[in-house]
């Protein structure tokens, strides 16, 4: 709101220089962005923040420097010279059928007018506050409106159909071109103002450019009326065109200011451009305001701001902003019954009483004091020292955490195989409106974003939630994921060099994770998910409990992410792990002995994973064997049809010397476990 100081002095007296003025309004919440000079005048540009459209106008801007100063405020409008041989009744007539988006319509009429140049000292202030000037009739309008805060609208009366104004919605198929002489298409939900067969002006808005005052006009309409802000703002929005009436309207203007401007813009017009006024104004009020009382307790004022304000002062404040306040119960900590008058919507509470007492009587005179407050700790929630173990294991291999969206178009849930995706009711956006049903639907499209940089290296996780239906119900669970991409190290050096991940690196890295966390034993079993490759993929295990899957994403959905490189999936379920029992760490004093290390060649049908021959070594508990590792895989001659043979390497820890006739008894022990086990055989020339 551009405020032009020399305006103001017609509603209250100001000595103040202008950075003084200025430095007043800051404290009362109006900081001026801009102070510029105009002529012997200056120009305040102020922010005026959404809640205050009543100091969108020179007079609630002066109102609130009248309160501060403690200097009477002059209002200043003036009412018409009637005649006494007509009234408004004869000219016009005025129905409100939308009664859902205008509450009030007041109408004034100056016939015999003569439309012309406004006079110097209109034109200079219009100009000052950056309106541009059009004619005597049109610069009242803008001028009542700047001055006291309620847009107008001037038809002209001759242009009118059958002298009826119908403040009504849009019809299906129907126009109007504009002011600015675009037309705008209408729809139902637009507020238009008609007259008796074709809308005229947008409601709160733009007027019609057909019935706009021009030099021949003789009889002016002047319309002042009270829309509803949100009808205002959706249609302003949709249109993209937003004017000074809008802006006003949007933000809620004054009811009771509405037959005052209409009058005092009568009196401007019949003043400057000549032309009587017939009797009276139309003045269709469908809810009469009537001002809404809120208990103030002088008590919670000094527990508000913790200082002593004397009483009367509150009350010779409030007074002075417009407020009616009327004193209920005396003593030293009294209490009011206090009206917000019309202009001021924003003040609904005591609270916001005591935000108006706070902000005149500054906010620097509060004293600063620390309110007194419970320390309270929130309890971690279940799982928390878990995930963070987890998330130090996983950067500990190499991983950066991410973290995805939870809404996804059609086109991931096709590729992923999603049967019946669960849909949001109110989505963001269309392409945003079903949730991921997996964790690695993100994780590709991370992968996708990275390849399509130039950055195949890629080594992410996630956990987060996931949702499906099942049997109509909407179910949602943990998961946590895993991809991989690009080369195993993603730095190399002269010395050495890398090769690109693969398979077996993923199912190595969900088997580390699992097992430093403590799960055991990890296991692999076949899978069938449509969305890995069909020959490099595996359900994970833990406990003989599925807990998820890891493979290779499928070679055709690569080619339609546009992926540079193969890329490897895993997918845990984060749930259903927290429920397994986690083997805990149990320091083991270090053999100070040399190990004693025996490779043996097993032969095992071809049926058997050689998960289960891992399985069946940690359960067969040889006393000190402390690892084991596959070196060879073996099939062909001297390995009968239907079997395979693994090479095991033992690696014993000795606690005492050890013969090697005591060695190979542990070993005897262990080849009788995995043949009752597993049908392991020793493989023999």
């Amino acid at each position: 709101m551009k405020v032009r100081i020399g305006w103001l002095k017609d509603y209250v007296i100001l000595h103040e220089s202008p950075e003084s003025i200025a430095h007043i309004l800051l404290h009362l919440g109006l900081p001026a962005e801009d102070l510029t000079s105009w002529g012997p005048d200056y120009v305040l540009d102020l922010e005026v923040t959404v809640n205050r459209p009543d100091c969108l106008s020179h007079l609630g801007v002066a109102r609130e420097l009248s309160a501060w100063l403690e200097r009477p405020l002059e209002p200043g409008w003036r009412s018409p010279e009637e005649r006494t041989d007509r009234s408004i009744e004869e000219a016009v007539s005025v129905h409100i059928e939308a009664p859902d988006g205008c509450l009030r319509y007041v109408a004034r009429v100056v016939e015999d007018v003569r439309v012309g140049e406004s006079p110097a000292w209109l034109k200079d202030r219009l100009e000052s506050v950056g309106v541009r000037p059009v004619n005597n009739v049109v610069d009242v309008t803008n001028y009542v409106m700047l001055a006291y805060g309620q847009p107008l609208h001037a038809f002209d009366l001759d242009t009118v159909r059958g002298g009826r104004i119908v403040v009504r919605w849009a019809r299906p198929g129907e126009s109007l071109q504009a002011l600015d002489e675009n037309t705008y298409p209408l729809t139902p939900e637009t507020l238009v103002i008609a007259d008796a067969q074709r809308p005229i002006a947008l409601a709160g808005i733009i007027g019609g450019l057909e019935t706009s005052v021009r030099p021949g006009t003789r009889r002016v309409l002047i319309e002042s009326a009270w829309f509803e802000p949100r009808v205002v703002r959706r249609e302003r929005r949709r249109l993209g065109l937003q004017t000074e009436a809008s802006y006003r309207f949007e933000r809620y203007t004054d009811p009771e200011m509405a037959p005052l401007a209409a009058d005092h813009a009568a009196y401007l017009i019949q003043t400057l451009a000549g032309g009587r006024v017939p009797a009276g104004r139309l003045d269709v009020n469908l809810r009469p305001w009537s001002p809404r009382s809120t208990r103030l307790r002088y008590e919670r004022v000094q527990q508000f701001l913790d200082v002593a304000i004397p009483p009367t002062w509150i009350e010779k404040r409030l007074q002075s902003l417009g407020f009616r306040v009327d004193r209920v119960q005396d003593g030293p900590t009294p209490v009011w019954e206090v009206a917000p008058p019309s202009f001021r919507a924003d003040v609904q509470e005591e609270t916001d009483l005591l935000e108006e007492i706070a902000r005149h009587y500054g906010y620097e005179r509060v004293p600063l004091t620390l309110p007194l407050t419970e320390k309270k700790v929130q309890p971690d929630y279940p799982g928390f020292h878990l995930e963070r173990a987890a998330r130090r294991v996983l950067q500990g291999l190499g991983l950066h955490e991410t973290v995805s969206t939870s809404f996804y178009p059609d086109r991931p849930l096709e590729v992923f195989s999603v049967v019946d995706p669960l849909r949001v009711a109110n989505p963001l956006s269309d392409q945003r409106a079903f949730l991921r049903r997996w964790i690695a639907m993100g994780l590709v499209e991370a992968a996708q974003w990275n390849h399509q940089r130039g950055v195949t290296d890629v080594r992410l996780w996630e956990i987060g939630q996931v949702f499906w239906d099942e049997q109509g119900l909407p179910r949602e669970a943990c998961h946590l994921g895993l991809i991989l991409s690009g080369r195993d190290r993603p730095t190399q050096t002269w010395r050495d060099s890398t090769r690109p991940v693969d398979f077996f690196d993923l199912k190595g890295l969900v088997q580390t994770f699992l097992q430093t966390l403590g799960w055991r034993p990890v296991a692999f079993a076949p899978s069938s998910y449509p969305f890995l490759h069909p020959y490099q993929q595996a359900e994970v295990q833990v406990q003989g409990q599925r807990v998820g899957f890891l493979g290779t994403f499928h070679p055709r959905w690569t080619e339609l992410y546009e992926l540079r490189t193969p890329v490897y999936l895993a997918e845990l379920d984060w749930d259903v792990l927290r429920t397994l029992p986690r083997a805990v760490p149990v320091f083991q004093e270090w053999s100070r002995l040399p190990a004693i290390i025996r490779d043996v060649s097993l032969i095992v049908p071809e049926s058997t994973p050689y998960a289960a021959l891992e399985q069946a070594l940690a359960e067969a508990q040889v006393p000190e064997l402390a690892r084991w590792d596959l070196i060879d895989r073996y099939v062909g001659p001297q390995v009968p049809t239907g079997f395979l043979s693994y090479t095991i390497r033992l690696t014993f820890h000795p606690q005492a010397p050890r013969s090697s006739e005591e060695v190979d008894k542990r070993i005897q022990r262990l080849l009788a476990d995995l043949s009752d086990r597993i049908g392991a055989r020793l493989r023999t020339e």
